[in-house]
């Protein structure tokens, strides 16, 4: 099951890499010659344009049977049976594992399919809870 991001996360890298990008050209042209902070800058613009690409390309929060993978540089794979817990805040999700606390912000997820991550989060951590139960008594 995958849940999109919304376009306001992909917007910023978008702007950024025009941004820098176009900074470069005007600097190169400005100054006439190729200098090393041109370049750099032209790089930076590009590696903005880059990260756009791969999230426009893999915009999900996707929900498998046996893992959570949130696409984001870098990609993270949560598997389920590490689930301890999903929080509800104001703001962002929190998947608790025994390691490590992960964070989905609201804003990030389009608000049609919201209600449903929140849901699907929460049954998938209390059916692992409940299979654990039964293991241990």
């Amino acid at each position: 099951m995958r849940f999109s991001y919304s376009y306001r996360k992909l917007l910023p890298n978008l702007l950024l890499s025009i941004l820098w990008i176009s900074t470069a050209i005007i600097y190169s042209i400005y100054h006439s010659t190729i200098s090393i902070y041109g370049v750099l800058i032209f790089i930076i613009g590009i590696v903005f344009l880059l990260l756009f690409i791969y999230d426009i390309l893999n915009k999900y929060i996707e929900i498998m049977d046996d893992a959570v993978i949130i696409y984001h540089v870098p990609k993270k794979r949560i598997p389920l049976q590490e689930i301890l817990t999903v929080q509800n805040d104001e703001s962002h999700l929190l998947i608790i594992t025994e390691k490590k606390i992960y964070k989905i912000y609201k804003y990030l997820v389009k608000p049609s399919q919201l209600n449903h991550l929140e849901i699907v989060l929460s049954e998938k951590a209390t059916t692992r809870l409940k299979s654990f139960r039964k293991f241990t008594l």
